[in-house]
């Protein structure tokens, strides 16, 4: 039995009779508002279970670019891409043609009983190129015909490829067919939220992580007479008291671009993840990218890219942070003396850190057993200490830390030097 037959099954048995054009409970005739929403949208009307409802396609040829970007088809390997960004094995050999791209335009942004979702966009790609479809929400009576199509989108694919869909778009859809009496959505695969990547990847270094801010500065698409999100909700109230279709065109047209960034976002990704160091990529995104492999366990990259770091910005910017974590992962990998020059250049660079000198103070103090050493760089902690108490840094334990550190150092170095009066001390 197909996903369709499923479905209409299922919702037959919650459904009342089929409503007919033009005898809706809210008392609109869709006959007399038909004309207005299909001559600025160019469209059709579906049949439901549930009556009618108004939906839109566009396809974009494989050729179509999209700021700096192509929007071509996605490549086999786009799920271990996925699967690296996001930490999910379960993207690893998903096939490309059945990932969706999904996004709502809502009444509101919380996820009350009072908030709806009147647009739905999906995006897919096909043969012909990249086509999206959105389905519309007419009128509240209508509800149930318009999450009845989106079920059905939503079956015919096997994964979902959101911006802020987990903690947004999809318990907000949820909400609405529980309250229809539909059961929850069927979306039972992979979710990918774009949202999470993007951050660990270029939060601090662009204003927002919000899709506007990539659109700009990571696709070089800029949007030109857009409609501001959170005009979206007032639009669709006055079209509800109007039928004015003319209010609706450029929601339909913010909701279709978010669905194409959202493709080609995820395209940029793949292409980042597969080979950063291409032109066009800033050291600081290498280093998140490294971050974010050593995150997920991927250590031989990890270190590979933190050093190419190093390599391109010798004294810039990110330099001390590429140290800094390389010599962490050394020591991570149990590779310390390899850490051990590393620690002594952040000493000299870092002027308000503590982590190196601890970190040598370890290194002499249980690897190589010079006391003497691992003092001096508890003494050289303590002054930056002071310093940093002077300019009113919050210094939470590390006094404590350092100062339980200095005195066993201490205990060790007289127990070294005087071993006759520790033994009789004991002794006694």
């Amino acid at each position: 039995m197909s996903v369709r037959d499923k479905l209409e099954r299922l919702y037959r048995k919650k459904s009342p009779k089929e409503p007919k054009p033009g005898n809706h409970q809210s008392g609109i005739s869709l006959r007399g508002h038909a004309s207005r929403i299909n001559s600025v949208v160019p469209g059709r009307y579906t049949s439901t279970p549930f009556g009618l409802c108004f939906s839109t396609e566009r396809t974009y040829p494989p050729g179509y670019k999209h700021g700096t970007h192509h929007l071509a088809s996605l490549p086999p390997e786009i799920g271990e891409s996925i699967g690296l960004l996001t930490a999910e094995d379960s993207w690893i050999g998903i096939d490309p043609r059945r990932i969706l791209f999904f996004d709502t335009e809502t009444t509101g942004l919380t996820q009350g009983a009072g908030t709806c979702v009147f647009l739905v966009g999906v995006g897919f790609f096909g043969p012909q190129g990249f086509t999206i479809r959105q389905y519309f929400l007419e009128d509240y009576s209508q509800e149930r015909a318009f999450l009845y199509l989106i079920a059905r989108e939503l079956g015919r694919f096997q994964a979902l490829v959101t911006f802020n869909g987990k903690a947004f778009d999809l318990p907000l859809l949820a909400n609405r067919f529980i309250l229809a009496g539909l059961g929850p959505p069927p979306v039972d695969y992979p979710h990918c939220d774009l949202l999470y990547p993007a951050r660990r990847l270029w939060q601090g270094l662009l204003p927002s992580c919000a899709l506007a801010d990539l659109e700009n500065h990571i696709l070089q698409f800029h949007r030109t007479g857009d409609l501001p999100g959170t005009e979206i909700p007032g639009r669709y109230f006055h079209y509800l008291q109007t039928r004015d279709g003319h209010l609706l065109a450029p929601v339909f047209d913010h909701n279709r671009l978010d669905i194409t960034s959202l493709a080609t976002l995820l395209i940029h990704l793949h292409r980042f993840v597969t080979n950063p160091m291409a032109p066009g990529h800033s050291p600081a995104e290498v280093l998140a990218l490294a971050r974010l492999l050593e995150a997920r366990g991927h250590l031989h990259q990890s270190e590979e890219y933190y050093r190419a770091v190093l390599e391109q910005e010798p004294g810039g910017k990110m330099e001390a942070t590429a140290m800094r974590c390389l010599a962490n992962l050394l020591k991570r990998k149990g590779q310390v003396k390899k850490a051990v020059p590393l620690w002594e250049e952040l000493t000299r660079k870092e002027t308000f850190s503590l982590d190196p000198y601890i970190e040598l103070a370890k290194y002499y103090e249980h690897c190589t057993r010079d006391l003497d050493r691992a003092r001096d760089m508890v003494l050289r902690a303590r002054e930056v200490l002071r310093h940093k108490k002077a300019l009113g840094f919050n210094l939470g334990h590390q006094p404590a830390e350092l100062e339980h550190r200095w005195q066993r150092l201490q205990r060790k170095t007289a127990k070294r030097d005087h071993p006759g009066v520790i033994s009789r001390r004991s002794a006694e």
